[in-house]
């Protein structure tokens, strides 16, 4: 975290969970919600990814171009199914691999920049049918 503050990066620490909304506004959802862990009786759910909180940070407001970029770095719990054990032996366990990251995330304005160096050569590579 110290590294990524000394590089213009506010630190902070995120929740383990994030309200459906907050899924919904990043486009994890509604595709994306069988892979993510509902919390019962709740509209919460575990998050996988930083971004999902980081991005609702600023739901509904209309930043102005002055503040842009804004950039953080987040440190939050992350959450993955533990391989195989989908419908095996559950019986109402949460069978899940919990890990830590700090994840850099900023918010922009949209442009496009012709990219540089050897991102360069992926833009001109031909798509193939």
């Amino acid at each position: 975290m110290d590294f990524m503050a000394q590089r213009g990066f506010l630190p902070l620490t995120l929740p383990s969970y994030a309200r459906e909304k907050a899924f919904i506004g990043t486009g994890h959802f509604p595709a994306a919600r069988d892979q993510v862990w509902a919390i019962a009786e709740t509209d919460l759910y575990l998050t996988g990814t930083a971004e999902v909180v980081l991005n609702a940070l600023h739901s509904g407001e209309i930043l102005p171009h002055e503040a842009l970029p804004l950039r953080y770095a987040g440190y939050a719990p992350a959450f993955r199914s533990e391989a195989g054990s989908f419908g095996k032996d559950v019986r109402g366990l949460l069978r899940v691999h919990q890990f830590h990251k700090v994840e850099q995330y900023v918010l922009t304005e949209q442009a496009f920049r012709p990219p540089t160096g050897p991102s360069r050569n992926f833009w001109k590579t031909p798509r193939r049918s």
